[in-house]
């Protein structure tokens, strides 16, 4: 199906939600079974409460005691609303402002009215017009609607302008305030439109153009052409613009709907960006430079009409622009410095590391295209690879990004070897693969210069979720299929230590000692149904399934090998190359043996180094024969934040110090697709200076390296805040309109599948728990009701609502995420998938185009990542919004739907990590001292904790280190945190030298005798250390009464 037959199709679903949730659903005159107030969500005006009391101020237009307090609109039955309206700033002389609405009368039968049956009839009301005085406050009222309801104008003089308040109150009044409100009394499908006489509607002003900050100041510049028009007041607001782009008028919007355009690289019509010419070793070195200086040109001639339009900007703009441009121009030199270094004449490594890491991407891509389209089949032939209808490329932006930071990779004096370099992105744009182009080199790179020193761990890769861990893993164990390949071929490599890749994450995800790994595939094996407990479900070079889908008595079905002393995986197909060994570690204890060359980890691991300790093998040190990893990769940066960023700050401090132990600092990169106040948050994190790329450019709608898409559908976003229902009638009302929509407008094919499965978003398990019971009985029960001849009803089939939470074992995730790539023939596709933030980062499902997002996350960045994860590839992504009236935040975007999405990477909010404060150090501090101790100084085995002296010099060292990270990152906590670990060293001491006087030998772990460390909640003397980052709250196990323990 073609892109522009799937957005009609969008386009039509969004018509049948608006009947749905606004009305009419049976066109202008239509007659509906039941309450009409029960069926529409929204656009319903309420009689007012008269039982309540009317404050001075609370009624439109009353002359308040305060002159200060302005008039907010009648609300004073806030759960059955009574108005609703519309603020705005103007220069016009008068307003023309039309109303619209409905009412419903009960049909009479013979036996009187039947109150079951309800007839719509359009109200007819003139357009009505209001006058400006002179600079006066004035309120101005019309009765309209039959005099049913009362339309106020409030004019507040702004200078020479108005603002402007314009609202619709039903007159009807409750007489019983604790009876439902008589519905012949509401005013349905209420709008008001104001058209400005004389004049137009001018910008509404905002706090955001206030600050004085550096930032806001580039932001204001790049979205100065995205400005707002109104708020609402009860509703949300949208505009009109005429003939000139001036807005003419300003109307309520109670179903408000905004496209959120997509954002595309940007297409450059050069060869150089193909991997196979860079991979091409018989391209004259001077030519692949020329070439990558002509597409360093291609930006900086853009830097160049920046400069030139810079100087038509406003002056208030100037200084804003001025730091842009720099940064632009920055970056455009740091490309050069990366080409000076593969056009070195005195040293061809980095370009030989270079052209053979786009080989291994090229195979990357390429394999796994193939396999992905051909998987493997345990007994048939494998499908030969064909040549590529269309070779691999770059983007513009991964190419420039490898560039940039080439030489601060390779060269550890480089000045911007301890600069961040954050990959700025949005979601589904590449910015993994501009990564591991980076690793692949940087891996290359230490075994041509280092041989055996190159290998052991040299990039470490860390995420925030295990989903997208597990996710990553497969990607880049791909790479590392390549990268072994290449090397058993290339001279240069052959004697070097293979290439290999580890997934370390939580026992429970992946076995942490052979012990436990044997155990696992011997159940493996005794299972009727295996189900792999080791993360990886696939071979990833070839895709052949790594374990049967029934259990079989042939040891070659199952590709693992392993005994209490080792632990290998394979793939069982015999045409494989990696039949004999995959080179894939997912046991603890054998990455601490054989140290893997790229370490994929979950930030949770960090907690777990005091504790173990065999870790400093993955860091260099422990005696391995191999150089300490010299890049860092984070993905997802904006996850951490909060107090998760905070602990994993103060942990990275120590594991910084430890890879730097003998020598430099590693390399750091970073990605994210939302991000503010990145300078803060990395120098908290990681106690160093950012650079984001690609740098903004002079508009948000174009940096060069992306721009917007206007060719491509984007991503609908509609508002949904109903007012007088409960939450759990919101959401099933809404769940049926989602479900049904796509059986009503007798879809197929394609259409059908993209919007047939519902994701459903939830900000806790508490409200997804209340969704998921509903949809199983509420829900089901109402699509069953509207089932009829002419309109069949959609049927939920069994098994078809899922949950994809934290409860979720690590084992049945990657059956889930299959699950969702089933198309609606698929017996087990999937009609409603309730989940978590375990959905908002690095899932990519193509077929996924509808999301009912329930309740406002508690940040934009999460907001667009989890509503990124559907409308990826083709599919137009829709996404209903459904907002709780009783929130204030909820309310606030509702009423600024429309300017709040069409600037929303602007909304993003800072985040925050203070990892040397006061509450930061009582928890974390003692962790970081004895991580960087026991790896460090050494002091590695359990017994060796009463080694330690503070008068050592490597003792010394390690407090150095901290110390000079945390004056970095913090230096107003600075001098309290260097008094802290003073103090804890010599704590430390004092604990050794007790224990000695006791005839004892102090240890990190003991169950009986003088120990440092202790779980939070043990109820013994020691340090109080995490095991994990995510809680360190005391669990108290709750027994109920005759229950047996």
């Amino acid at each position: 199906m073609q892109d522009h037959e799937l957005v009609a199709t969008r386009d039509d679903l969004v018509h049948y939600l608006r009947q749905q949730y606004l009305g009419p659903a049976g066109g202008e005159e239509e007659v509906v079974q039941g309450w009409p107030d029960r069926i529409y969500l929204v656009g319903t005006l309420y009689p007012r409460g008269g039982s309540a009391e009317a404050l001075d101020g609370s009624v439109l237009g009353d002359a308040p005691h305060d002159d200060e307090l302005d008039e907010p609109v009648e609300l004073a039955n806030a759960w059955h609303p009574a108005s609703a309206g519309v603020s705005f700033l103007c220069d016009a002389v008068a307003l023309e402002c039309t109303v619209t609405a409905a009412v419903y009368e009960a049909e009479r039968s013979t036996g009187g009215i039947d109150t079951d049956r309800w007839r719509r009839r359009q109200l007819v009301q003139a357009p009505v017009t209001f006058s400006a005085s002179d600079g006066q406050q004035q309120v101005q009222r019309h009765d309209v609607l039959e005099n049913r309801a009362r339309l106020v104008a409030v004019w507040r003089p702004a200078g020479d302008r108005w603002l402007v308040t314009v609202a619709l109150e039903n007159l009807a009044i409750q007489d019983e305030a604790d009876s439902p409100p008589a519905t012949d009394r509401c005013l349905f499908q209420v709008g008001v439109r104001c058209e400005a006489i004389g004049g137009s509607i001018l910008p509404y002003p905002t706090s955001e153009e206030l600050s004085a900050e550096e930032e806001d100041e580039e932001l204001r510049l790049l979205y100065r052409e995205r400005r707002a028009y109104g708020v609402g007041h009860g509703c949300s607001v949208t505009w009109e613009s005429g003939s000139d782009s001036s807005v003419t008028a300003v109307s309520t919007d109670m179903l408000p709907a905004t496209i959120v355009p997509a954002v595309r690289a940007k297409g450059l019509n050069l060869p150089i960006l193909s991997l196979a010419r860079l991979a091409d070793e018989t391209l004259p070195v001077e030519l692949l430079c020329a070439e990558l200086d002509e597409f360093v040109l291609a930006y900086e001639e853009w830097i160049g009409e920046r400069g030139t339009e810079a100087k038509s900007l406003e002056e208030r703009h100037q200084p804003a622009a001025d730091r842009l441009l720099r940064r632009m121009q920055r970056a455009a030199d740091r490309m050069r410095e990366g080409i000076d270094l593969l056009g070195d004449d005195n040293d061809g490594r980095p370009l030989l590391a270079f052209r053979l890491a786009n080989f291994a991407m090229r195979e990357q891509m390429l394999q796994s295209s193939h396999a992905r389209r051909l998987p493997g089949s345990r007994g048939a032939p494998l499908a030969a690879r064909q040549l590529p209808v269309e070779e691999p490329a770059w983007h513009p932006f991964q190419l420039g990004f490898q560039l940039l930071s080439l030489a601060s990779t390779a060269l550890d004096t480089h000045h911007d070897r301890e600069t961040v370099d954050l990959i700025w992105f949005p979601t589904g744009g590449g910015k993994t693969e501009a990564y591991l182009g980076l690793a692949a080199f940087e891996m290359i790179r230490r075994r041509l210069y280092g041989g055996i020193r190159g290998g052991g761990t040299a990039v470490l890769t860390r995420y925030t979720l295990r989903l997208l861990t597990a996710q990553q893993f497969q990607r880049a164990a791909t790479l590392m299929c390549a990268l072994e390949q290449l090397r058993e071929r290339r001279s240069e490599l052959r004697d070097t230590p293979p290439f290999s890749i580890g997934l370390w994450v939580g026992g429970e995800t992946t076995p942490n000692s052979f012990q436990d790994a044997h155990q696992a595939t011997t159940e493996l094996r005794k299972a009727q149904e295996p189900e792999s407990p080791f993360q990886i479900q696939s071979c990833p070079w070839c895709g052949t399934p790594l374990f049967p889908r029934n259990r079989q008595h042939d040891a070659g079905a199952y590709g693992v090998r392993s005994n209490k002393h080792s632990f290998e995986l394979f793939c069982p197909h015999d045409e494989c190359p990696f039949h004999d060994l995959l080179p894939v570690s997912v046991v603890d204890e054998q990455m601490f043996q054989d140290p893997p060359t790229l370490l994929v980890a979950t930030v949770d691991k960090l907690a777990r180094l005091p504790w173990v300790k065999d870790a400093g093998s993955l860091f260099g040190l422990d005696s391995v024969p191999y150089d300490p990893p010299s890049l860092v990769i984070q993905d997802e940066l904006h996850l951490l934040s909060g107090p998760l960023g905070t602990t994993v700050a103060l942990y990275e401090s120590a594991v910084q110090s430890l890879i730097g132990w003998q020598g430099s600092r590693p390399k750091i990169v970073a990605s994210t697709a939302t991000i503010r106040a990145a300078n803060d948050q990395v120098r908290g994190l990681f106690g160093s200076d950012v650079a984001l790329f690609p740098p903004s450019g002079l508009t948000a709608d174009n940096s060069f390296f992306a721009e917007t898409d206007h060719d491509a559908p984007g991503r609908l976003y509609v508002g949904l805040m109903p007012q007088a229902h409960t939450q759990a009638f919101a959401t099933v009302l809404t769940c049926v309109g989602l479900l049904q929509g796509p059986r009503y407008l007798g879809l197929e094919g394609d259409a059908l599948d993209a919007y047939w499965t519902v994701v459903a978003y939830h900000n806790s398990l508490r409200e997804l728990g209340r969704t998921v019971t509903i949809a199983r009985d509420d829900v089901e029960s109402m699509l069953r009701a509207r089932d009829s001849e002419d309109r069949p009803s959609r049927s939920l089939r069994r098994g078809g609502i899922v949950e994809l939470t934290s409860n979720v074992h690590a084992n049945q995730l990657p059956k889930l995420l299959a699950r969702l790539e089933r198309p609606v023939q698929h017996p087990e596709a999937v009609d409603l998938i309730a989940t978590t933030n375990m959905l908002s980062v690095g899932i990519d499902i193509s077929r996924l185009g509808m999301m009912l997002m329930n309740g406002q996350p508690k940040t934009t960045s999460e907001y667009i990542q989890a509503t990124s994860r559907v409308g990826r590839a083709n599919v137009p992504g829709l996404v209903v919004t459904l907002l709780r009236a009783s929130k204030p935040r909820d309310r606030s975007h509702y009423e600024a739907f429309r300017a709040y999405h069409q600037a929303l990477y602007r909304h993003v909010e800072p985040t925050s990590v203070t990892p040397w404060s006061l509450a930061s150090r009582n928890r974390s501090l003692r962790a970081a001292l004895v991580l960087l101790v026991r790896h460090g100084v050494g002091l590695r085995g359990n017994d060796e904790a009463g080694d330690f002296r503070a008068d050592d010099p490597l003792a010394k060292a390690a407090m150095a280190k901290l110390c000079a990270v945390a004056r970095k990152a913090d230096p107003d906590e600075a001098e309290q945190a260097e008094a802290e670990v003073h103090r804890l060293v010599g704590e430390w001491e004092h604990r050794s030298r007790q224990a000695e006087s006791l005839g004892e030998r102090l240890k990190y772990e003991s169950k009986d005798g003088p120990a440092l460390l202790k779980d939070f909640g043990e109820q013994r003397d020691g340090w109080e250390l995490m095991h994990s980052m995510r809680s360190v709250d005391r669990q108290v196990r709750v027994v109920a009464v005759g229950e047996s323990l």
